[in-house]
């Protein structure tokens, strides 16, 4: 290929990156908001509902062998954690309350033996764990694995 051949295909392989690029960050920010629509419905709804007095909510909690105050603290954690999500600077804290909550779900179905309820609770932890790393990449340590990968010192 003559000089000019390569230059020429040289400009339109970064034109091709430039936009792959800004594809790609267009689709992460619609998958973004995506997400943040699904974890803030569902956790405004759950816990609306717990803190509503449900009767459903009151014997469920009784049930698994909790006090009444703890379905009213996991209904505002769950309420304070949908509201977190919405805003887009406080995103990432609302995937913070979320994660451990669902683990806490998950958890209490498995040990009354509820095992097919942990499935919801499972996708919401997986979609929240998304949600922080696209808000919060550093979280899992990015910067650092590239530093690895690219042969610097990760400390």
């Amino acid at each position: 290929m003559s000089g000019e051949g390569a230059a020429a295909a040289e400009q339109r392989s970064a034109e091709i990156a430039h936009q792959i690029t800004v594809a790609d960050g267009k689709g992460k920010r619609i998958g973004g908001w995506v997400l943040v629509g699904i974890l803030a419905a569902m956790f405004l709804f759950a816990g609306g509902f717990k803190l509503s007095g449900a009767q459903t909510a009151i014997d469920n909690f009784a049930k698994w062998g909790y006090p009444d105050w703890f379905r009213i603290v996991t209904g505002v954690i769950e309420v304070t954690a949908a509201v977190l999500v919405l805003v887009p600077r406080t995103s990432f804290y609302g995937t913070l309350l979320i994660l451990p909550t669902m683990v806490g779900a998950v958890i209490t179905h498995v040990t009354h033996g509820e095992t097919p309820n942990v499935g919801l609770p499972i996708v919401l932890f997986a979609l929240a764990a998304v949600l922080a790393y696209l808000r919060r990449p550093e979280w899992l340590g990015r910067s650092s694995w590239r530093r690895v990968a690219g042969g610097g010192d990760a400390n």
